[in-house]
């Protein structure tokens, strides 16, 4: 069984990212790549469904606005193989190949005043195993349930920084 799933962007040069998703096994972190021909499969496959089950045009097109995010809950049931299986791109790495694993939560910027517009930073993550792998992602971990995970999982060889949600204007800034 996994234990956690991350939709993230692999940073593949300056400005090229590829949709991907980090699978957290018993025995290593599975890339499940996801291209735009499998992305369109994908959805087609699920309009299919959901024209099949009977569900009328708004009900389709709100369940299909949420896809996506419940994508990554099909991975949780799924084997090594299965995910493997799925993209000739995708790549296990063992544990043991892993030297080092960077967590950087995404910075969220707020603000109360409508005049002020914010920007979030996306949160990175950073692989090392023989070649270091580079990913960006939307998670900011404020509540703390992917850290305990990830430090099970890697130990010392974990870095792990959370960002703090910086609210702009006035005297309410936080770093």
């Amino acid at each position: 069984m996994n234990k956690l799933v991350l939709s993230v962007n692999k940073k593949e040069g300056i400005f090229k990212q590829v949709p991907c998703y980090l699978v957290f096994s018993d025995e290593g972190v599975i890339l499940n790549f996801i291209s735009r021909e499998r992305q369109q499969e994908e959805l087609a496959k699920y309009k299919d469904q959901l024209k099949a089950e009977g569900k009328g045009l708004l009900k389709r097109t709100l369940m299909l606005a949420n896809f996506w995010k419940e994508y990554a809950d099909n991975f949780y049931n799924m084997t090594k193989e299965e995910v493997l299986a799925l993209d000739a791109q995708n790549n296990f790495i063992p544990y043991g190949n892993i030297s080092k694993f960077k967590f950087v939560g995404e910075r969220q910027d707020t603000s109360t005043d409508p005049d002020i517009q914010t920007n979030n930073t996306p949160g990175k993550i950073e692989i090392e195993a023989g070649q270091k792998l580079k990913f960006q992602h939307k998670y900011s971990d404020n509540n703390r349930n992917i850290k305990p995970i990830l430090e099970g999982l890697f130990g010392k060889k974990l870095k792990y920084k959370a960002q703090r949600a910086i609210v702009l204007g006035g005297k309410d800034r936080i770093m």
